[in-house]
């Protein structure tokens, strides 16, 4: 098991009001050096916080009318 994927799953099952601070989390754990996570990444983090999985994240991306539709700031 991926160490960042303990570390969300635990903060998420003892902090559950708290999930945009959890979000904020996964998403610094997962992003590159750049700032940016990939579809692939918060893909990952949608399935440890929600336990969604084969979530096909595309429609998201498109709608964030990023230049670049494959990854994401926050």
């Amino acid at each position: 098991m991926d160490i960042r994927h303990y570390i969300v799953a635990l903060s998420t099952v003892l902090r559950p009001p708290k999930s945009f601070e959890t979000l904020k989390l996964a998403f610094e754990m997962y992003e590159n050096e750049r700032g940016e996570i990939l579809e692939e990444d918060l893909a990952v983090v949608m399935e440890i916080m929600l336990g969604v999985k084969d979530v096909d994240l595309s429609g998201l991306f498109l709608a964030l009318g990023k230049l670049d539709k494959r990854k994401i700031t926050y």
